[in-house]
């Protein structure tokens, strides 16, 4: 294993909640600068991207919890909807528009995450939109960096 996805690792093993979903939202954008620099040369790389983002987006739209969330979670489950529907537009024909568009939403998305600090409490009930983590020893399946 690579030095960097060694310690990528071990710093979404031992992060809390909120900054994995800071981590996440990063790799998503990360993604899709990417996907628009490969897509004139190495085209199935760039799809690559496209569907490492648009399985960071289903994570992140299936860890929601509307229970607690409520409105919130509803609204941005519809956004995280949005993005998805503009990323399969961009797979059946390629344009930048699209993915500058998700580009800045999951932007404007991770600086509201970034504002949020650990919550007064211990109780893991007040943080409502965070993901699960998976239990010790599993992974999520996801790979933030590409």
């Amino acid at each position: 294993m690579r030095p960097y996805q060694n310690y990528r690792r071990v710093e979404i093993s031992t992060a809390d909640p909120t900054h994995i979903i800071v981590l996440l939202y990063e790799g998503a954008i990360k993604n899709l600068n990417q996907a628009i620099q490969l897509h004139r040369t190495e085209r199935e790389q760039a799809l690559a991207k496209l569907t490492r983002t648009m399985d960071i987006i289903n994570y992140l739209r299936d860890s929601l919890d509307h229970e607690k969330g409520g409105e919130i979670a509803q609204n941005i489950h519809r956004l995280y909807d949005y993005a998805r529907d503009r990323l399969n537009e961009t797979i059946i024909q390629f344009s930048e528009d699209p993915i500058n568009e998700v580009i800045n939403l999951l932007q404007i998305l991770v600086e509201g995450w970034r504002g949020i600090t650990a919550p007064a409490t211990s109780d893991p009930e007040q943080a409502p939109l965070m993901p699960p983590r998976p239990p010790d020893g599993q992974s999520t399946g996801l790979s933030i960096t590409g």
